[in-house]
């Protein structure tokens, strides 16, 4: 696997393939309010959700809440994807390979939380739940990011040497 991304050509289409993916959700979830939306993601408070959830109804927007779920079920998989490729063709050690992944699980566990609080299931501990794992999936991706950034600034000293 270490050498599955070697090609610029299979690295930008992963990237394409993220762009269009974040866009998609961009475009499904700019109605709720960017910022409510990403507070919603690290509040640790069934309160927030209650009032989130009662401005997106009465506004007529909490549809498109419910609608982002089903896209954010590709979504990990992509950005870990990308992600990967990007530290794997910088020659990343092999266990930051595996930050962009777990990353994709978190997100994948707080999605399924979603759909079990949209269910009905609104608990202190099921927000807690989906909060923590959303701050480890934001933590995760920004140390990737942060990683890349700094393996391309070094392999580009490296290489002028």
């Amino acid at each position: 696997m270490r050498e599955k991304f070697q090609s610029g050509r299979e690295i930008l289409a992963l990237g394409i393939l993220y762009v269009i993916s974040q866009s998609l959700l961009i475009v499904i979830l700019n109605p709720l309010g960017v910022e409510t939306f990403l507070k919603l993601q690290v509040s640790f408070s069934k309160d927030f959700y209650l009032q989130a959830f009662d401005t997106w109804k009465a506004q007529g927007v909490f549809g498109r809440y419910v609608l982002h779920l089903y896209p954010d079920m590709i979504h990990p998989f992509v950005f870990g994807l990308f992600l990967f490729s990007l530290l794997q063709k910088l020659r990343a050690p092999l266990a930051v390979l595996a930050l962009p992944f777990v990353s994709a699980a978190a997100d994948y566990v707080e999605n399924t939380v979603q759909f079990v609080i949209l269910s009905g299931r609104l608990t202190d501990p099921l927000v807690f739940l989906s909060s923590l794992m959303s701050v480890i999936k934001w933590g995760l991706i920004l140390l990737s990011i942060v990683l890349i950034a700094a393996l391309a600034v070094r392999r580009a000293f490296v290489s002028s040497k």
